[in-house]
């Protein structure tokens, strides 16, 4: 991933700014892009709870934020091309599922949710929008996980497949 997306900067330099931050009284949120371009959206998901888990005990909050195609860039170039596509919804509630635990706080706002440029399913779908939202801002997935395990999931399984 340094390869693609470079900041300039290392885990390591990462925990020991969140450890200062901290130490110092301030709360720290850290702030997560999920799914830059050249991965996929498997890769991307796994790289987003293997993060999380990483991060968990230098943060106060995580927040996960799936990309977005922003006018004038390269990632809009590639999208234009057909070389890249957001995240989908479903794979957001994933991670906002597989990563939930007692004492860890994790968040999506999702910018652009249900639109062609933001994350969104083939279909739009504003129940599981309201829930990853209503979830992030409570905390109580419960609803969001009865969403999504009595939801038809096989057509993006199939294209995660794919992908792959």
């Amino acid at each position: 991933m340094s390869e693609t997306i470079n900041k300039g900067s290392t885990f390591a330099k990462y925990k020991v700014s969140a450890m200062t931050a901290k130490k110092l009284g301030f709360t720290v949120r850290t702030y997560l892009l999920f799914k830059p371009p050249f991965i996929t959206e498997k890769e991307a998901m796994d790289d987003m709870i293997k993060s999380i888990s990483d991060i968990d005990a230098f943060t106060d909050d995580i927040s996960v934020n799936p990309m977005n195609i922003q006018k004038n860039t390269y990632v809009e170039y590639l999208w234009k091309k057909h070389l890249y596509r957001p995240p989908r919804l479903w794979s957001l509630a994933r991670i906002l599922l597989e990563t939930r635990k007692p004492g860890r706080t994790v968040i999506s706002y999702p910018t652009g949710g249900n639109r062609e440029r933001g994350v969104h399913n083939p279909e739009p779908d504003r129940k599981l929008l309201d829930l990853i939202v209503s979830s992030s801002l409570s905390q109580d997935f419960s609803e969001l996980e009865d969403y999504y395990n009595t939801s038809d999931l096989r057509a993006y399984k199939e294209e995660l497949n794919l992908e792959s």
